[in-house]
């Protein structure tokens, strides 16, 4: 009997110490999940804002670049029917090739 409160008041502490230790590890990792999730957040968004910026641009430029190749083919009928020709002859053979 003697002695026996000693060993059990220390493990007691050591409980109440490790408890304490894994409560603020648990708020320490919370805070950082926190920041962690609205840094990522806001990388996302601004990767979409950035994303969306650039689709509209390339949306834009290729409507131009359709629009002034009708202009072409108006103007130049001929001509746009022989480079379609050479372009699907040129795209047979390499698709046909052994």
């Amino acid at each position: 009997m003697f002695g026996l409160n000693h060993p059990t008041s220390k493990l007691d502490h050591e409980i109440a110490v490790m408890t304490r230790r894994l409560e603020k590890l648990k708020r320490k990792a919370a805070r950082e999940s926190r920041y962690g999730f609205k840094h990522l957040k806001s990388e996302a968004e601004n990767f979409f804002d950035h994303s969306a910026d650039h689709w509209q641009h390339l949306t834009d430029e290729g409507r131009k670049m359709g629009k002034h190749a009708k202009k072409c083919v108006e103007q130049h009928p001929g001509v746009s029917l022989a480079v379609g020709v050479g372009a699907l002859a040129v795209l047979g053979c390499l698709l046909f090739r052994r």
